[in-house]
């Protein structure tokens, strides 16, 4: 291959190539924007004449995560120039590691939940059983938004009581559905067959609805199935597979959670606290 192509077309070459191994468009929307921002104003020059030092210098205004995120892209895209010769040089070597702090996951109380459910069921709205199916996919069966974006009817096995799902790495995995979702799904034409910003648009408008004080969005509803299966006593490695996880290590989380919910019980409960 040439080393002469210049950034603009190695990075088009490069989208398209994501396109192929992400199914998320919501991922692939990211790699674009971080792309095009961080080689914005050099896309007919040159890998190896990017002012990489420069540009990294301002990634200090975002967040630690979204610092990370970003960095990681750039880094996947020149480490994929390299190895696809389109640069003589391994230009990522020199960015460094981007620590991301861990942060625990938010989630509602199964109070909260139940709150959630009873105001769905009780609504009389033309979209309340969208709505209600909405929430029993993320938080009745720990579905990713993109997940529930991309879900069809034909995905659903009434047999067996499951769902087909197609979830990151492009990995398929048979989810157990509740009963009250299969009810709603046997006699409707298709599934939400809503974008992932839509979803998103009403998971906040249905907690707001509710009276969940906290802006709530899908992936609150899916950390809060996981963490109330875990206090529920399920094993940490069904829950990895229910949510498709592909380490334990990702799920291992939720033990945290568990852990802060012991020490709060402990403190409100304890004898020597009075």
């Amino acid at each position: 291959m040439s080393l002469s192509s210049n950034i603009g077309n190695l990075m088009t070459i490069y989208v398209t190539e994501i396109e192929k191994k992400f199914q998320s468009s919501e991922t692939i929307r990211a790699y674009k924007s971080d792309l095009a921002l961080f080689f914005k104003g050099h896309f007919k020059g040159q890998l190896i004449d990017f002012p990489y030092a420069k540009k990294l210098s301002q990634f200090s205004r975002f967040e630690p995560a979204t610092r990370a995120r970003k960095v990681a892209c750039i880094k996947g895209f020149l480490d994929w120039a390299f190895e696809n010769g389109f640069t003589s040089q391994k230009l990522s070597t020199s960015f460094g590691t981007y620590k991301v702090p861990q942060k625990l996951p938010d989630f509602i109380s199964v109070d909260e939940a139940l709150v959630l459910l009873k105001y769905l069921k009780n609504n009389s709205e033309k979209e309340a059983q969208k709505n209600l199916l909405l929430f029993l996919l993320l938080y009745g069966s720990g579905l990713r938004v993109s997940e529930v974006a991309n879900a069809k009817i034909s995905d659903v096995d009434f047999k067996n009581q499951t769902i087909n799902v197609l979830g990151k790495g492009k990995k398929f995995r048979h989810t157990p559905l509740l009963p009250m979702a299969l009810e709603i799904i046997k006699n409707s034409d298709t599934l939400l067959n809503l974008t992932t910003r839509t979803l998103h648009r009403k998971v906040r408008q249905m907690g707001l609805q509710a009276g969940i004080t906290r802006p709530l969005h899908p992936h609150m509803l899916r950390h809060s199935y996981a963490t109330h299966l875990l206090e529920g006593g399920a094993n940490l490695r069904s829950i990895q597979m229910l949510l498709g996880h592909s380490s334990l290590q990702t799920t291992q989380k939720y033990t945290h959670i568990s852990i802060d919910k012991l020490a709060r019980d402990l403190e409100d409960k304890h004898p020597l606290k009075k």
